[in-house]
């Protein structure tokens, strides 16, 4: 696995609690006169709100080390070398 992966997860993800949460609200239409269902239903759907939010912020991190990851993999390997060398203190 690899951090594009996880990307393409977390879209995936978030799609389908976005899906289910659509399909919340039309369920809480459906039953409105159902008081212990639209309690309930309504609790589900703030932390699914909640949920989503704490996903999509994760995937902007995850967005921006796939970019950092796409940028390091353009540098010449002998850059990288040299980096590395600089890095770890080694002639």
């Amino acid at each position: 696995m690899n951090i594009y992966t996880v990307r393409d997860n977390l879209i995936q993800t978030i799609e389908g609690k976005e899906d289910q949460l659509a399909k919340m609200f039309e369920d809480i239409a459906k039953y409105k006169q159902d008081q212990h269902y639209t309690t309930a239903a309504f609790a589900l759907v703030r932390m699914l709100e909640i949920n989503i939010d704490e996903l999509k912020r994760i995937l902007r991190d995850v967005r921006i080390c796939c970019d950092q990851a796409t940028e390091a993999s353009l540098v010449p390997l002998t850059d990288r070398v040299v980096q590395l060398k600089k890095h770890f203190g080694v002639e």
